[in-house]
């Protein structure tokens, strides 16, 4: 069995709304426990691994943050944080009752990390705000519960950032945009392995380095006091640019980091290869391009008020692991519903629909040593709801 248990404490002063030098500073504490007391799993048809492991986590960081006018409509942001993270594990692993010398750790690992960030930002007209920033990011190393020797290292981002906040037509048009680049150093990375013992698990591992670069485009319109639209969109290219310890599973009997189909002598399952080259593959998860439209019209009457909603959803191919083996194609989502509220907001009714084109697509992906899963995501589905709120 699992165990999670944390405690946080943060303390803030800031300075008074109307001062010229609007700044910020505080403290942070967290203080953790979490592993498996313990987690239970067959090797083969007569071995029982049992893993004993507990990491307590130990966090303190100082901060600080400051924003001043320093012409008029230009106001320069300094910040910066000092975090120490402290980690400290202790478990082993037992086969049949026997307690492995070999995987025994008692350790405690300290990182300590400063990071800044630095902004400009300038109104060029009421309503009309341009910006520029750079950020710095500190994600602490990791060990895992279930191979709790060698811990990931921690993970860095610079952020490069430009971009624009507008109204227009009297604040009935909202236009946002951004362009950015990320720029990460070890970053963290979760993925199927199977260690020694024969049990795929769960493992966070380190890429050396990836990149993001993109756009983004945000938009809201009231044309009429009565419908809003909002939309959005998002290129990204975000690659992996070094990343030579990747993992792969090959079909069996294969062992090879390239993807392959099962040959027709395949034994089934599959085989966990590690030391895979997947430098210059697409990072997870990351579409590198999606649309969002939504609409929504509110029809005011003495019974109260009704809401027709559409939206529009369209997301181009992604992956679900780092070896780019399992992902989604691209697919598009359309949703709709009618809500009525009562005049006194305590009842509600809405008849709905979701995925009304039926798109087939998955939530999820994930490889073992058995095979490559799929979780489907929800068909064309239609329903009705009635609420009420109690007063």
């Amino acid at each position: 069995t699992g165990y999670n248990e944390s405690w946080t404490q943060e303390l803030q002063l800031k300075s008074a709304p109307d001062t010229r030098l609007q700044w910020i500073g505080g403290g942070f504490y967290s203080n953790g426990a979490s592993g498996y007391r313990p987690q239970l799993a067959f090797v083969g048809t007569t071995t029982v691994r049992a893993i004993y492991a507990g990491i307590d986590t130990e966090s303190l960081a100082a901060f600080g943050q400051g924003t001043y006018e320093i012409l008029p409509s230009t106001r320069l942001t300094l910040g910066a944080r000092y975090t120490r993270d402290k980690r400290e594990v202790l478990g082993n692993t037992a086969l049949n009752g026997v307690i492995q010398a070999a995987a025994f750790a008692n350790t405690t690992t300290t990182w300590k990390k400063a990071t800044w960030r630095a902004a400009l930002d300038h109104e060029i007209a009421e309503g009309k705000l341009v910006y520029v920033s750079v950020n710095t990011g500190f994600k602490s190393g990791y060990y895992n519960p279930s191979s709790y020797v060698t811990p990931a290292n921690p993970e860095t981002l610079t952020a490069y950032e430009t971009g624009f906040k507008t109204q227009w037509l009297d604040n009935r048009l909202r236009l946002n945009g951004s362009l950015y680049y990320y720029d990460y150093k070890n970053m963290q990375v979760t993925v199927i392995i199977t260690p020694p013992g024969g049990v795929p698990t769960s493992f966070t591992q380190n890429a050396a380095k990836a990149r993001v670069k993109g756009f983004d485009l945000e938009m809201v319109a009231v044309p009429t006091d009565h419908l809003t639209i909002t939309g959005g969109l998002s290129v990204m290219d975000a690659k992996y640019k070094s990343y030579p310890n990747g993992n792969h599973f090959s079909p069996a009997p294969l062992r090879t980091c390239a993807i392959v189909p099962p040959p027709a002598n395949a034994t089934g399952g599959q085989n966990s290869v590690a030391g895979c080259d997947l430098s210059g593959n697409d990072m997870i998860q990351a579409p590198p391009f999606t649309l969002n439209l939504s609409g929504n019209y509110k029809i005011p009457t003495e019974m109260g008020d009704f809401n027709l909603n559409v939206t529009y959803f369209h997301t181009d191919r992604w992956f679900f692991e780092p070896d780019n083996s399992l992902g989604n194609k691209g697919y598009d989502l359309v949703n709709a519903s009618v809500r009525w509220t009562s005049s006194d907001g305590r009842w509600g009714a809405s008849v709905w629909g979701r995925n009304l084109t039926d798109a087939k697509y998955f939530l999820s992906g994930a490889s073992t040593s058995a095979a490559k899963y799929y979780a489907a995501a929800e068909p064309g589905t239609f329903g009705a709801t009635v609420s009420m709120h109690l007063q």
